[in-house]
């Protein structure tokens, strides 16, 4: 019995000193360590989000019997919609191919992708590989400042996990497509997000993941996660003209020209496309 409570009160500790540590642990910005600011994620965020940014995954998708807005914080794993659609069988067929374009920007659909607008994309070796989607990394434009988490830092899905700060001072904080261990970080993010050769392929960090077939079903794939794409970006236009008139900002091929937008309501776009605040 002795040997069992002594047991028990080592387990404790050790907990306690596991989440006192992944709480505590200080962020990287530009390779030098310093703290990340406090910033809401998705649970927080999504109580305030007006109904057209709540559309739900299988309305995209076009699935009979879906409802149009989602209830669940995108929680799709633990949502009854979710297992009817499951039990139904899949939707229409996949009949996209890589290297596709969606309103004139690259959209490659062998990865997942979370609302926040951050991709997930499974590697053989069982870790998966985190980024930016195209929306992300047009609108981050040339980002001066780039805060990593550390190797080793624990990340939840749908909390804060790193930000970009732009050339004009806002910064953009993401969230964490899925849960995991940090076990590689992109020391040179913000040379790539200023190379137009690089952007658009460049990482962010690697996790080695703690529930990836679970969490996987939190987000967008395939022709779903493309036509989820298109809204968006249709939403982004309509966000720019409806703040600022449609002579503030200049269109080409469906895409923002973001380094020339003055007045763009950052506020609004970080809550209601990046789900943060």
């Amino acid at each position: 019995m002795t040997s069992l409570l002594m047991a028990f009160t080592f387990l404790g500790c050790f907990l306690m000193i596991r989440e006192t540590g992944h709480h505590g642990t200080s962020r990287n910005l530009d390779g030098v360590p310093g703290d990340f600011p406090e910033a809401e994620g998705l649970k927080e965020v999504f109580p305030d989000l007006p109904p057209d940014r709540r559309i739900c995954r299988y309305y995209f998708g076009n699935q009979a019997g879906a409802p149009v807005y989602c209830e669940n914080e995108y929680e799709c794993v633990s949502c009854h919609v979710h297992r009817k659609m499951m039990a139904a069988g899949p939707g229409q067929p996949d009949e996209l191919r890589c290297g596709l374009k969606v309103a004139g920007v690259p959209f490659p659909l062998e990865r997942y992708y979370h609302r926040g607008h951050v991709w997930a994309r499974p590697e053989r070796n069982g870790y998966v590989r985190i980024g930016l989607d195209s929306l992300a990394v047009q609108m981050a434009g040339a980002a001066v400042k780039v805060r990593l988490p550390d190797i080793g830092e624990m990340l939840d899905q749908g909390e804060c996990s790193f930000s970009v700060t732009r050339s004009g001072g806002e910064t953009l904080p993401f969230l964490a497509p899925m849960s995991g261990e940090v076990v590689a970080v992109n020391q040179f993010l913000r040379e790539d997000l200023k190379d137009s050769q690089k952007r658009n392929e460049s990482w962010v960090l690697v996790i080695k993941p703690f529930s990836m077939s679970r969490e996987l079903q939190n987000l967008l794939f395939g022709t779903e996660a493309a036509k989820w794409f298109r809204y968006e970006m249709d939403s982004l236009v309509k966000l720019a003209a409806g703040e600022m008139g449609e002579d503030e900002f200049a269109a080409d091929g469906g895409t923002l020209d973001v380094e020339t937008l003055t007045g763009f309501p950052w506020g609004k776009f970080i809550t209601n496309f990046l789900l943060s605040a």
